[in-house]
């Protein structure tokens, strides 16, 4: 199992198994920013595993939107998703995604600042 948080890129990424003091610290000081494209998390949770793995699972955490500076730009990164989301299938790879209302609150306290 796998944990990778992201926004524009992964900003980061732990083996569950070795989630220890590091990773608590990470997840309690990371600070996401920018526009969420989930495409680049599911191309690195791809490479994460060899087809030999027993247990292929990675869980996001997000914002839980797929947005960007413009409607065109928005359209294509879904698309970008759903192509991968395909691709990780294939590969037995299992998904959690998990939406975090306060990285959603941050983002745009953030965006209406600037």
């Amino acid at each position: 199992m796998a944990l990778l948080v992201y926004n524009t890129e992964i900003v980061y990424e732990e083996d569950f198994g070795n989630i220890n003091q590091k990773t608590r610290h990470a997840l309690e000081t990371v600070e996401l920013q920018g526009y969420t494209t989930p495409a680049v998390a599911l191309e690195t949770a791809a490479d994460m595993f060899d087809s030999a793995a027993a247990d292929k699972r990675v869980v996001f955490i997000s914002d839980g939107e797929i947005s960007l500076r413009d409607q065109s730009k928005t359209e294509t990164a879904i698309r970008q998703f759903e192509n991968m989301v395909d691709q990780i299938a294939e590969k037995g790879i299992k998904i959690d995604m998990l939406q975090s209302p306060m990285i959603r609150r941050r983002m745009r306290f953030r965006m209406e600042r600037k």
